[in-house]
């Protein structure tokens, strides 16, 4: 699992493919990063991505989903 020290605000994230999900705004709490609103997938809403979902960060933060197999975000 990805160490959240290394998460970083305005960090990519990606899926499992290397295609774009969304933009680190913070980490949330002790097991979720809130995903940037104003990021264009958002559209506007605040997305949540457990830190569960995560297999590595490095430049950008990888996910073990490709985005079309994401569980629904939560609100």
């Amino acid at each position: 699992m990805a160490v959240p020290k290394k998460i970083e605000q305005n960090m990519e994230v990606v899926g499992r493919d290397g295609a774009h999900v969304g933009i680190v705004e913070r980490i949330e709490g002790t097991g979720e990063i809130k995903l940037a609103k104003d990021d264009p997938d958002a559209a506007g809403q605040e997305r949540y991505i457990p830190l569960a979902w995560l297999v590595h960060t490095e430049i950008k933060v990888h996910l073990k989903f490709r985005p079309p197999d994401i569980p629904d975000f939560r609100d």
